[in-house]
Order: structure tokens, then C-alpha cells, then sequence
């Protein structure tokens, strides 16, 4: 015969075992993109998310794993004034990129939805302004994000931004 006290063991255990089961760990692959820097035509800020368009992320496995190197130490940034920023966000179509940037770093980015597939991809570019069309990913009233990575000779600096495609 099992006494009272050893039932009410029993009892908390399985009642513990079916909330720790019950537990679900947030999905990775369904990361919610919170908040965007909204910008003009002209790329002027109105308001800013604090995440976005930084130069010294950490960034997750997941996020890592969209580009096929290994280069994660950060550039020193010395005196140059680096600078990164999408417009118009939000936008309708077409957004542009701008990067403040010394000529020989180049730009390598994907472009991904909220379940980490990639919708644009580009390696190895140098210029300072990108255009993105959007229209023809038939994407709307959507945030979209962009990873990106700043190549010197043996350093990375990486970040992301929100997009809000309308």
C-alpha cells in the first residue's frame, strides 16, 4: 500500500513531467522581425529600431550559416565614419541600400523571410548604393530582413536590417 505522502510524490513528479513536456523551445526558424528604422526617399531617419544596421553583431548558428565563410572577427573601424541604411523603408517595390564604406571593402548580403529563406543573395560587391526590386518576389505587407557582411583583408563586420515590404 503506498502511503499518502508517496502519492502526493507521485502526483507533484507528473504533474512537473507534463509541464516540462508540455514546454515547446521557440522555434529558430520562425524568428519575428520586430521593428524597422523608417526612412525616407532620400534615406533620412523618422524613426529608428535600435537593432538595426549595426556593424558588431553575434550572431546565432542559424544566422552564421547564411554565408559560407568562416570570417567572423571584426574589423577595427579606425576613422573611418561607417555607415549603413535602407530607403525608402517601407517601401513598395524598390529600396535602396547605402553603405558608407572605404572603396576596397566589399558587400556580401541575403535577404531572407521570417522562416530563413534566402530571397536574394550577392557576394563580393563594392559599390556604395544597391538597388533591391522587390516586385517581382511577390512579397507584401511583409518584413523581410537582410544579413550582411563587411569584408577588410581578414575581418568581417556583420549586422542585419528590417525591411518592411508593403
Amino acid at each position: 500500500m503506498i502511503s499518502n505522502k508517496m502519492r502526493i510524490l507521485v502526483i507533484v513528479f507528473l504533474i512537473g513531467m507534463i509541464l516540462f513536456l508540455s514546454c515547446k523551445k521557440e522555434n529558430d526558424n520562425n524568428t519575428i522581425f520586430t521593428g524597422i528604422t523608417v526612412t525616407d526617399n532620400v534615406g533620412r531617419i523618422s524613426s529608428r529600431d535600435t537593432t538595426d544596421w549595426k556593424l558588431f553583431e553575434n550572431w546565432s548558428e542559424k544566422e552564421n550559416s547564411l554565408f559560407d565563410d568562416n570570417l567572423n572577427s571584426a574589423c577595427s573601424t579606425g576613422d573611418f565614419d561607417y555607415s549603413i541604411i535602407a530607403y525608402p523603408n517601407p517601401c513598395s517595390g524598390i529600396i535602396n541600400l547605402h553603405i558608407s564604406k572605404p572603396e576596397t571593402m566589399r558587400l556580401a548580403f541575403r535577404v531572407v523571410d521570417k522562416n530563413y529563406n534566402v530571397l536574394i543573395t550577392q557576394d563580393s560587391l563594392y559599390s556604395s548604393t544597391i538597388a533591391f526590386n522587390f516586385s517581382y518576389i511577390h512579397i507584401s505587407n511583409e518584413t523581410v530582413r537582410i544579413y550582411y557582411k563587411l569584408y577588410g583583408e581578414s575581418c568581417a563586420f556583420r549586422g542585419h536590417g528590417d525591411l518592411k515590404i508593403k
